[in-house]
């Protein structure tokens, strides 16, 4: 409601001059620095970033889908592809299930066809698709039943039903 008085070209200035700011804050940060977010969450400056770039992307996909168009994907989608795997033990505990010791292996084709993989690639555990897909899911935009993304083993289908790349 503070912003309601100003009108759409005044509200995409003062995002742009907010961005501009946050842009040049985190040019000056080391990534492993420890920033404070949510109560107790400090995250490092490199996940706050991708957590950003992961937000401006989902809400991206809510307007595709409202107006029932397909979702764009560009190989930067790696920074929600990050959070997914860096916040595994965060959905795990959330979900009131401890972070097994179960190896997992992630391996995920983008946009250009080239791999981005976590884990191990022996685990017998693993999900493995389209990076569009597997970021849809994260970003809990789709089930991961409704895609076509391998998911083995009893972790991995666990794994891939608590994925969240954000708090709450």
């Amino acid at each position: 409601t503070a912003f309601w008085h100003l009108t759409g070209a005044q509200v995409l200035q003062w995002w742009r001059e907010e961005r501009t700011k946050l842009d040049y804050a985190f040019l000056h940060k080391n990534p492993k620095d420890r920033i404070p977010w949510a109560p107790g969450l400090p995250m490092s400056a490199k996940s706050l970033c991708s957590a950003r770039l992961m937000e401006l992307w989902v809400h991206s996909v809510d307007i595709y889908d409202a107006l029932g168009l397909d979702v764009v994907v560009r190989e930067r989608i790696t920074s929600t592809l990050f959070l997914s795997w860096q916040a595994r033990p965060f959905a795990y505990r959330i979900n009131g299930y401890e972070m097994p010791d179960t190896p997992m292996y992630l391996e995920l084709t983008l946009p250009s066809g080239a791999l981005w993989t976590k884990g191990d690639p022996a685990a017998e555990n693993y999900i493995k698709g389209s990076a569009k897909e597997w970021a849809l899911v994260a970003v809990r935009r789709r089930n991961w039943m409704d895609t076509d993304l391998e998911v083995v083993g009893d972790e991995a289908r666990r794994y891939a039903s608590v994925v969240q790349t954000y708090a709450g």
